[in-house]
Parts: structure tokens; sequence; C-alpha cells
């Protein structure tokens, strides 16, 4: 196992003092730069398939929370930064929700 790995087992399992490594984590955990955050979960996935099979399932835990917690953060960052691509979602959304609501929706899928 990496220290990076030992790490977030160790930090997702304890409750001490903040350290700079803890600082570290926040700061990578509050990213808002899509960019910035693909690379981080692009070698987040990497440690996570270094990782040996005989590693505890925390290591495997912490790991994959992390890569979906800043999965949703790039989402939600690139959403923010296209307003028209949030507000395609929106208007999907509407339509199965009138589909859902009635069992059939004769307008057609917004584009």
């Amino acid at each position: 196992m990496s220290a990076f790995t030992t790490y977030l087992e160790a930090a997702s399992q304890r409750q001490a003092p903040m350290q700079e490594a803890d600082l570290l984590l926040e700061m990578v955990v509050a990213q808002d730069d899509p960019t910035l955050l693909n690379a981080i979960i692009a070698a987040l996935n990497k440690e996570l398939r270094a990782l040996p099979l005989t590693a505890p399932n925390s290591a495997f835990s912490a790991i994959m929370r992390l890569i979906t917690h800043l999965t949703r953060r790039k989402e939600e960052a690139e959403l923010a930064a296209n307003p028209a691509r949030r507000a395609g979602i929106e208007r999907v959304g509407e339509h199965f929700a009138r589909k859902a609501q009635s069992g059939f929706s004769p307008l057609p899928l917004p584009e």
C-alpha cells in the first residue's frame, strides 16, 4: 500500500487535530476546477487499481468515497460553467417528471 492510501485509510477512521496532510486533503476535496479534478480523479483511480488484493477494505472504501465526492464536485463545476447544459438537463428532468405523473407525454423530448 502506498503512503497516500495508508493516510486515507487512517484519516477516514480517526478524529484528531488537523495536520498538514489533513489540510492538503481538505484543499483537494474543495477544488472546483474541472481540469484539476479530472487529474486528481485519474490519479486516485490509478492508486485504486494499484492496491494489492490483500489491502483492507477500508483502504478501497476511502479511495472510492473520495473519487465519488470529487466526481460530483467536477460535475457540479461543469454545470455551473455551462448554464445552457444545466437548463437542458432541467428541461429533460421536467419532461420525465410529467411523463411519470401522467404515464404518457405527447410532448417530444426537449433538445
